[in-house]
């Protein structure tokens, strides 16, 4: 018979596990480190100072112009800050960080303590647009549990996805997407109840954590080198 005690104890062992297993845990991943550190092809990325990050990538096309995207996205990030529009993911606050021949972006989760970078590039096809977008976590982490990939989704999807628009619909469509291994690119993610919302910020947290102990676990290792 297993006491109270003893359950509790193996539970926390499963959820916050020591800086020794963390580094086990990390250098598993070591073949993925070239995978997952950094977003491939021809896809402008914003970069991550972590050592091994998830991210995402899509291709999407839509029956508005660039003009009229870009303005969408922008309104959008805007309403995120004003509380004229809510990021359906857990309503995180976008922020425009530079606008050139690319759109670059950061979100930050509602909680404050973590931030991601996406770049958005516009380009003209027809009377329409076509948008290249690239997320990357700015934490070390390999699940992402879609979160590089919502990220993007919520600033184009339209009525029909259950999103609701600024300006007007974007008529958009994802023609492409890929993320880093063990990431996710699930459209119903971005759009989690309450009761799943509570369940995912909790795991979500206890994953950075254990991935931000083994940071400081390796940061250590290479400072006694």
């Amino acid at each position: 018979t297993i006491s109270f005690s003893q359950h509790t104890k193996h539970i926390r062992a499963q959820l916050f596990p020591t800086p020794l297993t963390i580094m086990k845990f990390s250098s598993s991943f070591l073949a993925l480190a070239g995978i997952s550190a950094a977003a491939a092809d021809s896809y402008q990325c914003p970069g991550s100072a972590a050592w091994v990050y998830a991210w995402a990538e899509v291709d999407v096309t839509t029956t508005a112009s660039c003009d009229v995207a870009k303005a969408e996205v922008k309104a959008r990030v805007a309403g995120s800050q004003d509380g004229t529009w809510t990021d359906p993911h857990n309503g995180g606050t976008y922020n425009e960080l530079s606008d050139s021949s690319y759109l670059e972006l950061s979100r930050t989760t509602a909680n404050g303590q973590y931030t991601d970078k996406m770049d958005l590039t516009f380009t003209d096809s027809g009377t329409g647009c076509h948008i290249a977008g690239c997320s990357e976590s700015q934490v070390t982490s390999i699940a992402d549990f879609s979160t590089n990939y919502c990220n993007m989704r919520m600033l184009y999807c339209g009525e029909a996805d259950g999103c609701t628009p600024v300006n007007g619909d974007l008529g958009s469509d994802e023609t492409n997407k890929k993320t880093s291994v063990g990431a996710s690119s699930t459209a119903s993610d971005c759009f989690p109840s309450t009761t799943a919302a509570h369940e995912h910020n909790f795991v979500e947290s206890v994953f950075h954590a254990a991935h931000d102990e083994a940071e400081v676990a390796r940061r250590a290792l290479r400072g006694s080198n």
